[in-house]
């Protein structure tokens, strides 16, 4: 077992906190709603109280009316980078605080709002990583991971239209992306299409991504 799973969530929080460059103790101070508080609230309760500020709606994240604070283009960055250590310590809570509060912080920080899109979907929170995601595009449309997970992240929601749509822009951008091509190979498989699953199996493979196996033996 990785032994940095088991580290209970409020040392994770002291620990992410002594290793920070960002904004001093007065600036984390969210309103309440910060990554020292979460770790009280009953698990199930926990992302609900992690995303509160924010209003998933449309396929686009806003700011709730009220929750706004002060403006700080470094401590969203900051809050970012916390995120992110979050995201790699699998502290999928702290990790979405990080990132909300980064939003709050600058609403036009592309990165926050790709990073919440990782953490929520650490959760299964399918709906809200389309939303977070699809609004990083917005702020930065040639992102291609970006385009990359929203199109996964509709391929969970068994939204395959959507999916392969997001797929084929990137793939429209830059013709190597093997990534892109696995998708569409399966996707192309399941349409009943096994000449263009195989076009597909073929790029992957030439652009040094895996395919299954059992792709090319169900393509046979």
């Amino acid at each position: 077992m990785n032994r940095l799973l088991a580290v209970p969530a409020a040392l994770l929080v002291s620990l992410l906190a002594a290793c920070s460059t960002g904004p001093s103790s007065d600036a984390l101070v969210y309103d309440g709603i910060g990554p020292d508080t979460i770790d009280s609230v009953d698990k199930r309760e926990r992302f609900d109280k992690a995303v509160l500020p924010l209003e998933f709606k449309n396929q686009r994240v806003t700011i709730k009316p009220g929750f706004e604070i002060a403006s700080s283009k470094g401590g969203s960055a900051a809050a970012v980078t916390r995120g992110t250590d979050a995201v790699n310590l699998n502290a999928r809570d702290v990790a979405t605080v990080e990132f909300v509060n980064a939003i709050r912080m600058n609403p036009r920080n592309a990165d926050a709002y790709f990073g919440l899109g990782n953490a929520v979907t650490m959760r299964g929170k399918t709906g809200e990583a389309i939303a977070a995601y699809a609004t990083a595009l917005e702020l930065r449309p040639e992102w291609v991971q970006a385009r990359y997970e929203l199109g996964m992240a509709f391929w969970k929601a068994d939204r395959m239209e959507d999916a392969t749509a997001q797929f084929r822009a990137i793939l429209a951008r830059d013709a190597q992306h093997g990534p892109s091509h696995e998708r569409l190979a399966v996707a192309a498989y399941y349409a009943g299409d096994k000449q263009e699953a195989l076009r597909h199996a073929a790029a992957a493979k030439a652009a040094g991504t895996d395919v299954p196996a059992q792709l090319y033996d169900l393509l046979k």
